[in-house]
């Protein structure tokens, strides 16, 4: 059955609060989702497209939700559980590759060695194929030990040498009110809000913020690009991409408006995260 494949990607700003101190932190988390749709006996190539369509994005939310980096904090330089994943990926990754590297010349190395064992003895058909099995078994072999070490080797990231933990918290995470200076203006996680729309959002101030002081209805500072701070209402029915009211924004200078952003924050993987985007 012919099947149509759709992709979508996307960059987020993740917010992390420290489980080992407390601070606040963003770091750039760029996921791809995959999709893809079969033909029924009456869909039509947009229905079919468009099933493809919506299954590349609830894979992409999914993998927005569930996905992390190790990136360490750039208070204290250390990662967090969840991250042990993505750092056995930058530990061991390079053993992983050897493993695919070996399962990926599988089939080229074990043709090869036929026709080599068959010019070797052209009158021994039984050595021909012993030589190819026992090529083809190395291989094999390779590959799963590769994947075994890649699963079972430990992997403690806060073990690291702390002067490398703090080179990469440089490169890789911004402090929470330092991300928010950058992003106040808008670029380069706004796109998808703004494109078509630049006139609109002409001026805007842009905060970002977790679900979590939505929630609680919390008030958050913002300085503004004049330098001037000022605090923020948050209600539990904000959203994300919605302009906050006037009177929400304490000790504003006069034609303020500011738009409301929420932060990606990780969440475990569960069986419903799987069937369903969050």
């Amino acid at each position: 059955m012919a099947v149509t494949t759709f992709s979508v990607s996307r960059a987020v700003p993740r917010h992390v609060r420290c489980e080992h101190c407390g601070a606040e932190y963003v770091y750039h988390l760029s996921r791809v989702g995959i999709g893809e749709a079969g033909y029924g006996l009456t869909d039509s190539q947009e229905v079919v497209n468009q099933k493809a369509a919506n299954a590349a994005f609830a894979d992409l939310w999914r993998e927005l939700d569930t996905g992390a980096e190790a990136v360490p904090c750039p208070a204290c330089f250390k990662y967090q559980a969840h991250m042990t994943a993505a750092a056995r990926a930058v530990q061991w990754g390079w053993v992983r590759g050897v493993g695919g590297q070996a399962l990926g010349w599988l089939p080229v190395l074990t043709v090869g060695a036929v026709f080599a064992a068959v010019i070797a003895f052209p009158n021994n058909t039984d050595t021909a194929i012993t030589i190819a099995l026992a090529v083809a078994g190395v291989l094999v072999l390779a590959g799963l030990i590769a994947a075994l070490a890649f699963r079972l080797s430990p992997c403690e990231p806060n073990r690291w040498s702390e002067s490398y933990r703090a080179q990469r918290a440089a490169a890789l995470a911004w402090p929470r009110a330092d991300f928010n200076q950058f992003a106040r203006n808008g670029d380069p996680y706004v796109e998808d809000l703004v494109t078509g729309r630049e006139q609109e959002y002409e001026g805007v101030t842009f905060l970002w913020v977790p679900p979590e002081e939505i929630e609680s209805e919390a008030t958050v500072p913002l300085v503004l690009a004049e330098g001037q701070e000022v605090q923020v209402e948050l209600s539990d029915a904000d959203d994300d991409a919605v302009f906050l009211d006037a009177d929400r924004v304490r000790n504003a200078p006069p034609g303020c408006r500011v738009c409301l952003r929420v932060f990606s924050v990780y969440r475990p993987r569960t069986a419903t995260a799987d069937e369903e985007p969050a």
